[in-house]
């Protein structure tokens, strides 16, 4: 890397950049304007919106629009200084497509002995919420999702496992933003995170989850 300042000349290496063909996963704001698309049926909106919704700057959703533009899941469409993002993919070919390329949406799991009531910006996770979208009984644990940056605003304090503790879940991206009801994490996000298991019992709790989104039989 060279800086010369008194020529304007800056010279940097480029390795490590991803292409979006060497792109193996989604970004967590792609990912979470594509789930929002899915399950809230935002067919085309401005990158200003997106990043309204989502809570994100607009260089974050610009590039989050970005990739997934150039993943061919939307097309971009520019409108004088605005520019908007098209989903014109069927929602179930979207989800078949997407779906390989999208990560569990969970960053850390913290064990804590709640204060008080629910925290602020927490939303039902795991279990607790398939519990809600299924026959399941729910887990002897409560199970909450919220960003890494709300759960630091509680100042609840992580401490070891135990039956009468809270599993925390910290998201890369806001669960409480895409939940359909502000109880619990939303379907598509909760399949993210529990895909996978060896429980014969959660699998089929999934599926029947999933049957509730409204094109997953289509």
């Amino acid at each position: 890397q060279v800086f010369l300042p008194g020529r304007m000349v800056s010279l940097k290496e480029r390795q490590g950049e991803v292409r979006p063909k060497d792109r193996k996963t989604l970004s967590a704001p792609a990912q979470a304007i594509v789930l929002f698309h899915l399950q809230k049926g935002k067919e085309s909106l401005l990158l200003s919106e997106w990043a309204r919704l989502l809570g994100y700057s607009r260089m974050t959703a610009t590039r989050a629009g970005q990739e997934i533009v150039d993943l061919g899941f939307a097309e971009r469409k520019e409108q004088g200084r605005t520019v908007r993002l098209e989903f014109g993919m069927d929602h179930r070919r979207l989800w078949g497509q997407v779906e390989p390329l999208m990560t569990n949406p969970v960053a850390r799991r913290v064990h804590v002995r709640l204060r008080g009531g629910r925290p602020n910006g927490a939303v039902e996770a795991g279990l607790s919420a398939l519990a809600r979208y299924s026959d399941l009984a729910a887990g002897r644990q409560l199970v909450l999702a919220m960003t890494p940056a709300k759960f630091k605003a509680t100042e609840e304090t992580p401490t070891f496992a135990d039956t009468d503790t809270t599993i925390i879940e910290q998201w890369r991206y806001d669960p409480a933003v895409l939940s359909e009801d502000g109880m619990a994490v939303d379907r598509l996000s909760l399949y993210l995170s529990l895909r996978g298991s060896n429980d014969e019992r959660e699998e089929a709790a999934l599926t029947q989850m999933l049957e509730g989104v409204i094109w997953w039989r289509a």
